[in-house]
């Protein structure tokens, strides 16, 4: 059984935390995140290039264009879903043949909950960013928002402990 004293006072915490949270989310713009340099390739690029490119610089999206303006995206998923599923051959395909035409894509100025949103009902990974002037300043992925929120509960999560070591629900002792 819970101590209800523990109870309350871990309440009250888990209160104060969903406030923090949810006032990060949806009032801090995406400028306040840290997302990654685009890399930018032609339409005509072979995929196997593109895949090469990806892996060395350790990215997980190409944009198709360039910062004044894209028209696709080329993700790891495509890799698996529209490249290895469909047992095409990579070096047989240009970026123009497997990209998403026309990304979602979101401004600097948009709050994190947006792309949260984006995320979720698009189930993108990997979201263009905007500068005020429309050319592209980076990527936000999921990984840059789970980084952000564990920066917003460093203590909570870092000091977590380990799958399968958990807190007992049982009173250990008598």
């Amino acid at each position: 059984m819970v101590d209800s004293e523990f109870s309350d006072e871990y309440d009250s915490w888990l209160a104060g935390s969903r406030e923090r949270l949810e006032s990060a989310l949806y009032e801090q713009p995406l400028n306040d995140l840290r997302y990654t340099e685009p890399l930018f390739m032609s339409a005509d690029t072979p995929v196997a290039d593109a895949i090469v490119q990806m892996a060395e610089r350790n990215k997980g999206s190409v944009l198709v264009g360039d910062a004044n303006g894209i028209q696709g995206i080329f993700t790891e998923r495509d890799v698996l879903k529209r490249v290895l599923a469909g047992g095409g051959d990579a070096s047989g395909q240009t970026l123009a043949d497997v990209m998403t035409s026309n990304p979602e894509t979101l401004h600097t100025s948009d709050r994190i909950v947006h792309a949260l949103r984006l995320m979720s009902v698009g189930g993108y990974r990997h979201l263009p960013v905007l500068g005020d002037d429309d050319s592209v300043v980076g990527i936000v992925s999921v990984k840059h928002i789970v980084d952000f929120v564990v920066q917003l509960f460093p203590a909570e999560v870092l000091n977590a402990p380990p799958p399968g070591q958990g807190y007992s629900d049982e009173v250990d002792g008598g």
